[in-house]
């Protein structure tokens, strides 16, 4: 599909009012349920940069004609939950509850020309095994994107249930 320079300027502004209306809910969320003012204004900030950095990327594919492709989308889609996961370890955090954050987006690395086998479950069940297993005593909010897959997390042939898969691979970890 062909898109005029208008139409690309259009769509990066929709893009741009969507991520800040996402931004606005999460730290509207962030005041009205964090009582720690240190965690509330930590957390304000990183919400404020993620958004920013996903309009930047998007306004970065626009300007260097990068193609959008699966794993591109699979990057995106991943902001969600990064700010649903920071938002719930900062609540825990509020309450009491030691808790930390934990991101898999990089935790590793696996070619997009391999195959979904025995080999890519070992590897990934290890690799979120030592990414929680440093939290120690902490509750680890885990996100459910896990990074660079074969094909891709969202169009390959893991689909939308790999939040599931992610919490199998954890709990066998």
């Amino acid at each position: 599909m062909c898109v005029d320079e208008e139409q690309q300027n259009e769509l990066v502004e929709q893009a741009r009012g969507l991520m800040l209306d996402i931004c606005n809910d999460h730290v509207f969320a962030a005041e009205a349920f964090i009582k720690d003012e240190s965690l509330r204004e930590t957390l304000v900030q990183t919400v404020k940069d993620e958004c920013q950095e996903l309009v930047e990327y998007i306004i970065a594919a626009k300007r260097f004609n990068l193609e959008i492709n699966s794993r591109s989308k699979d990057r995106v889609i991943s902001f969600g939950e990064k700010l649903s996961c920071r938002f719930m370890a900062a609540l825990l955090q509020d309450m009491g509850v030691e808790s930390e954050y934990v991101d898999l987006c990089d935790s590793f690395h696996y070619e997009a020309a391999d195959r979904l086998d025995d080999k890519f479950y070992r590897t990934a069940s290890e690799a979120f095994a030592r990414k929680i297993a440093a939290c120690e005593s902490r509750v680890p909010v885990v996100t459910g994107f896990f990074g660079n897959v074969p094909g891709s997390l969202i169009d390959g042939d893991i689909g939308r249930g790999y939040t599931d898969l992610c919490a199998a691979l954890c709990a066998v970890g």
